[in-house]
């Protein structure tokens, strides 16, 4: 339960995998598919890993997409 502070140790896993979900889709070396641009990953990560199949926490997938348009990159 997230009172006794358990949940906040997944909080790096989970914030790792938005990362490594977003670093594949962006990869220039992708051997398999064209690398998609940083919009690009970022739709696809809403509809394919959020919104069809939750397979990434989307509160963290959106203080990802906030950090990259803080940063410039979005």
């Amino acid at each position: 339960p997230l009172i006794d502070y358990e949940v906040l140790a997944y909080f790096p896993a989970k914030m790792l995998e938005v990362v490594d979900v977003f670093d594949s889709l962006t990869d220039p070396n992708r051997l398999y598919k064209k690398a998609l641009t940083a919009e690009q990953a970022i739709d696809v990560m809403h509809n394919q890993f959020v919104e069809d199949n939750t397979k990434l926490d989307p509160i963290l997938l959106d203080f990802f997409e906030r950090f990259l348009i803080e940063r410039g990159t979005l």
